[in-house]
């Protein structure tokens, strides 16, 4: 099987884009500049011959930018992939889910509604020449369940529509979370509110334009929120791949071991 050496040496792109460098290239690629430090020495001490020393050397050199470029590239795509680790969260949809069952625990008051939004409409036709479509996007609210029975998962929300409505359920005293994966939050969110009322934050989402916006009075979805924040003030908030039984129990018990989280069986 090639290894990255072999591979980079053949000037594959296609390839070399594939492939992922491993522990065992870094070792190949210390030798090979291992190698250069041996005819620097060489050519240091040659009375004659030089130019083809310097001419390997080169060479060699040229390959070895080439590996630390890529090598740099892998660096830097893990440095990205782990800057947001800290804050923002890697599955938004998991998080709704701890939310409601956080909430509850000792209860069955609050209820997750996923709900359509547009703020645009698509004019693209198709070859039948039907009518334009409605492009959608999505979003999710938690609150009770009675203070939700205005919002409704059939119907499509449009323009500033659905923010007139969780304003007013906001404005009445009750707590709510909003995430949508539109770019237009604003149009879905409270927009007009007292927050010396209640406790109000963002948490930022690492795929998303949208925070996840949680207004929470003092009730169990405050509760919620906070355990949860505790626990990614802790462990950081890259949640995905986790095994979403276990971080439950973890979070509602308030007792963080990293240790003892595994990754859930697919």
């Amino acid at each position: 099987m090639n290894n990255f050496i072999e591979i980079l040496k053949s000037c594959n792109f296609d390839e070399i884009n594939k492939y992922k460098i491993t522990a065992e290239d870094i070792q190949k690629f210390s030798i090979c500049y291992q190698e250069i430090l041996t005819l620097v020495g060489n050519y240091a001490n040659a009375t004659s011959g030089r130019k083809k020393i310097a001419e390997d050397i080169r060479n060699r050199l040229e390959f070895i930018n080439k590996f630390l470029y890529h090598l740099t590239g892998d660096i830097n795509k893990l440095s990205s992939e782990f800057e947001y680790v800290e804050r923002f969260i890697s599955d938004f949809q998991m998080a709704m889910r701890l939310f409601l069952r956080l909430a509850n625990v000792d209860s069955n008051n609050f209820i997750l509604k996923k709900v359509s939004y547009t703020n645009l409409f698509s004019f693209e036709r198709r070859y039948d020449d039907r009518e334009p479509e409605l492009t959608c996007d999505n979003v999710w609210i938690i609150g009770e369940k009675n203070a939700l029975d205005n919002i409704d998962e059939e119907k499509i929300y449009f323009g500033s529509e659905l923010a007139s409505i969780t304003n007013n359920i906001l404005k009445q005293g009750h707590s709510l979370i909003v995430v949508t994966d539109s770019y237009y939050e604003n149009n879905v969110k409270p927009w007009s509110y007292d927050c010396n009322k209640f406790q109000k934050i963002n948490i930022g989402v690492s795929n998303l334009f949208s925070s996840i916006s949680c207004y929470l009075y003092n009730d169990e979805l405050k509760i919620a929120v906070n355990k949860f924040m505790t626990f990614i003030k802790e462990n950081g908030a890259d949640i995905k791949g986790i095994d979403e039984e276990q971080l439950f129990n973890v979070i509602n018990l308030g007792k963080s071991n990293p240790k003892k989280l595994s990754i859930k069986k697919n």
